[in-house]
């Protein structure tokens, strides 16, 4: 019986024993190293990653870029003619001085002034050719000189008397601009705007920005790095936490 007894002991020591070597042959899961900070003395960190915390962030950058656009003014535009359902006639009214300024060649764009209207196929806009040459409908005792313009094969559902805001093009030199991938850009909690560029491979810096406007997928900057410089467009916001401490 004593006998017995002492192989189930040596038994139930052996199934233990083997037990804890297959736990020590799981592999141990690798420790992620944490970025470094390195303080500005501006409010700001240099945040620099491993390659393993970049690709757990799937941190991807782009380059700022220059590009070209024409100068343009937004005027405020009305339908006066919309009974045709191929063809709208706008009119907008100008100063003589205002009116130099525009470059009557090219299209005027034709947008809803309200962004909250149902048909959102409306919101895009319209393309208006010019339809009438100035000074055929001026208004000699104010000064006003007003051009007609005509969105041809439009769908629509607009109505003689409406409100519009027309864009025009400006005369004289294209303005060169910066611009960015719009998922570079990120508001700060007091509604500054920032992107993160890139001096050094895996070394992210926050960089205050001023936007002129987004269109699409791009923005397009008042202020900003020069052109060609490295930005951070996919992982912003966790580098941005990481930054700032905010959302931790």
């Amino acid at each position: 019986m004593k006998r017995r007894n002492l192989w189930i002991g040596l038994v139930l020591i052996m199934i233990a024993a083997l037990g804890l070597s297959a736990c020590s042959s799981e592999p141990t899961p690798e420790k992620m190293e944490p970025a470094e900070l390195v303080d500005q003395g501006d409010g700001r960190n240099l945040v620099i990653l491993t390659e393993r915390a970049a690709e757990r962030l799937g941190i991807e950058t782009d380059t700022v870029r220059e590009e070209q656009f024409m100068q343009t003014r937004s005027v405020g535009g009305e339908v006066t003619d919309a009974s045709n359902p191929d063809q709208v006639m706008v009119r907008v009214s100008f100063s003589a001085g205002d009116l130099a300024s525009v470059n009557m060649s090219i299209p005027a764009l034709v947008l809803l002034l309200d962004d909250d209207e149902e048909d959102d196929d409306m919101n895009g806009g319209w393309t208006a050719e010019l339809d009438e040459l100035p000074g055929l409908d001026d208004d000699e005792d104010n000064g006003i000189t007003e051009l007609h313009y005509v969105i041809n094969n439009a769908d629509h559902n607009l109505v003689a008397g409406q409100r519009l805001l027309v864009e025009l093009s400006l005369t004289g030199d294209v303005a060169a601009k910066l611009v960015v991938p719009v998922g570079a850009l990120i508001y700060d909690l007091n509604g500054e705007t920032w992107i993160y560029i890139s001096p050094e491979p895996l070394q992210f810096l926050r960089y205050a920005v001023q936007v002129d406007y987004i269109e699409g997928d791009m923005v397009v900057l008042l202020e900003g790095p020069p052109a060609g410089t490295k930005v951070a467009t996919v992982g912003v916001a966790e580098l941005h936490g990481t930054d700032t401490g905010v959302g931790k």
